[in-house]
């Protein structure tokens, strides 16, 4: 099928798309990673004992010992901590929640008030998975606040021991030592399972992040996401999840600790223990979840002051060139000075507030104490001894580490968290262009007949689509102030897409040969029709290839994994061999703005070989022969379009 009358605002020519008879639809061997080497993770093959004394890291700190390290000496990345697996999981668990009230909704009557209340909540689904695969902790916080417990009573009777000269001292020493090896290592082993888990969640975010920043439907347009806040997000926003999983188990521990002391403390000298215990709970621990709240909300503006810093920042980079044809340097100055002070001062109000709970954790065992013992000594008549003193101390010494600093951080990181999980939320809520795509028609003619041809990977469906086009104003006041004028890009277009074919756009300029490819990447909105989409992976060469800060070959493999025998294959069908023999380093050349500058030729074979080299099913070259010669551009043909990709049964979508 052909596009039925392709327009563009600058004329109609029409586009004509030209298949290539299928060569050979057999598809290659999976590559297999070469190249050098990196050591397996040494975690993964340590023994239990290794694990347990945390000697798995030996050999490398060993090998630091004797010389620098470089990064081939790095171990491999653990599957469990792959970006590509964590982002996975991180995005099946905001799916699975959003199944899940979307089941709940449908159970519920349309009259019924809470399906304008009943939303998808990451923040359960995070708790809940987190609770979940870090149970094991659980057994080990009991432990280490049983054997806390356990050193103070131990402490007091082994004191008693020297004032009596009893030999009883020894097994009270031995107490000691057992429960201090007891807190040893549950503190690490703690640390080490929550701190990994924050760290898979903060990985998985990012990763799910810029996912979603690839599948907005507003990038470009009046109504898109501002950069800063992505940028926010990614910066500052993921690092809540790893101080918040190391502390937001002693929500529960901390007032079960505080009880259980409270208990043995009026044990052992009565009511006078609870005045203590009263003061820190209806005093300090008030004022520490004031301040928890406070800190909450001023977490909030800053994050959105930052963003606003951080849009205008960067639009003033964006459009430096006009800013400084027009004499706004000064204007743009002040807007970012002026934004920047509120920022700092909401930070300094945030310091403020950090500070006082420091104060208040150094003070409150002190301030405990006293009060216990006075109350203890002036309205119950008891009798201090060096027993009593030592252990009372040690106790609320627990009291005031469990109640003013792990119950503290607990809070303050868990109400930061959750201020950054509802932005994450929000963000991941914004409509996608894709889904504005995906085939929305269920007619029984769409489906029997793309159920009848199992090779169509993507069918255009009388597709309608518009440019955003942003307008910026004149004035200094409206400069930031974008207008969206919809431009109509393809109209009533259909057209299907086989394995295995070269498919040929071709037209004169402006005829929507773009617009064509664009649609079928995923980059344009869907106003009309629909698109059907069966593949795993899509490549795309764009017009205007682009190149990164890094070496040649870091532009080329883009964090793939180094196939020495297929990125040559790549290398020469795409003509660079020549072009890296001329530079001293070869393919370890820096490029970019502060490397080599290549040609615009060697930019479009850089772009050519990195959509190569991805393998993926589908591959849209844009225009990609303009910037060579004829002598090249028949080698490419021939060697890295139809060798390389459609004899591999790759579906080819070419446009020239």
């Amino acid at each position: 099928m052909s596009p039925q009358g392709l327009t563009s605002e600058k004329n109609s020519t029409e586009v004509k798309i030209e298949r290539e008879p299928i060569v050979d639809a057999t598809h290659g061997d999976s590559l297999n990673a070469g190249g050098n080497v990196r050591p397996q993770n040494s975690f993964e093959t340590a023994s239990f004992f290794s694990k347990l004394f945390f000697m798995w890291p030996h050999q490398l700190m060993k090998e630091g010992m004797l010389r620098t390290l470089t990064e081939i000496d790095l171990p491999n990345v653990m599957e469990t901590e792959a970006s590509v697996t964590n982002r996975n999981y991180f995005e099946k668990l905001w799916q699975d929640e959003v199944h899940r009230v979307e089941e709940l909704r449908k159970n519920l009557p349309p009259n019924s008030k809470k399906l304008k209340t009943l939303r998808p909540s990451l923040h359960w689904a995070l708790a809940k998975d987190f609770f979940k695969t870090t149970w094991v902790i659980q057994p080990l916080m009991f432990a280490n606040c049983t054997a806390r417990i356990v050193m103070s009573l131990a402490l007091g009777y082994l004191i008693e021991s020297f004032e009596k000269m009893s030999n009883d001292g020894y097994i009270w020493a031995g107490v000691l030592i057992f429960c201090n090896l007891i807190v040893l290592f549950e503190h690490h082993h703690v640390f080490l399972i929550t701190w990994r888990k924050g760290m898979q969640i903060r990985i998985g975010a990012v990763a799910s992040i810029f996912a979603k920043t690839l599948r907005l439907n507003s990038i470009g347009g009046s109504d898109a996401v501002p950069s800063g806040k992505i940028m926010n997000l990614v910066s500052n926003d993921v690092e809540r999840f790893i101080p918040t999983a190391l502390f937001i188990s002693y929500l529960i521990w901390a007032p079960l600790s505080a009880i259980a002391i409270l208990i043995i403390g009026m044990y052992l000298i009565g009511p006078a223990f609870a005045c203590g215990f009263g003061l820190l709970i209806f005093v300090t621990t008030p004022m520490q979840f004031y301040l928890s709240r406070r800190f909450a909300i001023l977490r909030s503006r800053v994050a959105t002051i930052t963003d606003t810093r951080m849009t205008l920042v960067s639009q003033t980079i964006v459009g430096v060139r006009v800013m400084k044809m027009s004499g706004w340097e000064k204007e743009f100055e002040k807007r970012i000075a002026d934004i920047r002070k509120m920022e700092v001062k909401q930070i300094h109000k945030a310091n403020g507030l950090k500070a006082l709970n420091e104060a208040l954790f150094f003070s409150v065992n002190i301030l405990v104490s006293i009060v216990v013992f006075l109350c203890y000594v002036f309205f119950f008549d008891g009798i201090l001894n060096t027993r009593l003193v030592f252990t009372i101390f040690s106790l609320t010494n627990i009291l005031q580490l469990e109640l003013t600093k792990h119950l503290s951080f607990g809070v303050m990181s868990g109400a930061e968290c959750w201020v950054s999980i509802r932005r994450i939320q929000q963000f991941f809520e914004e409509p996608e262009l894709i889904e504005k795509q995906v085939m929305n028609t269920t007619s029984s003619s769409n489906l029997s007949s793309i159920e009848m041809d199992r090779d169509i990977i993507i069918r255009l469906s009388n597709v309608t689509c518009y440019w955003d086009v942003n307008r910026h104003a004149n004035s200094a006041d409206e400069c930031m102030e974008d207008t969206t004028r919809s431009t109509m890009a393809l109209e009533d277009v259909s057209v299907d897409l086989k394995v295995g074919e070269l498919i040929c756009v071709v037209g004169s300029v402006g005829s929507g040969k773009s617009a064509l490819l664009s649609s079928i990447v995923g980059e344009l909105s869907v106003s009309k029709g629909s698109i059907f989409r069966s593949y795993d992976s899509l490549a795309y060469a764009s017009q205007d290839p682009w190149i990164m800060n890094g070496n040649i070959k870091e532009n080329i493999l883009m964090g793939k994994e180094m196939d020495p025998q297929y990125y040559d294959q790549v290398i020469k069908a795409c003509g660079l061999t020549q072009d890296f023999a001329q530079f001293m380093h070869g393919d370890e050349t820096m490029v970019g703005d502060r490397g080599v500058q290549c040609s615009g030729g060697q930019r479009a074979r850089l772009g050519l070989a990195r959509a190569l080299y991805r393998d993926a099913d589908i591959i849209v070259l844009d225009d990609p022969l303009s910037a060579v010669d004829s002598r090249v551009g028949r080698l490419i043909f021939y060697s890295a379009i139809m060798d390389l990709m459609v004899k591999k049964g790759k579906c080819v979508v070419l446009g020239e």
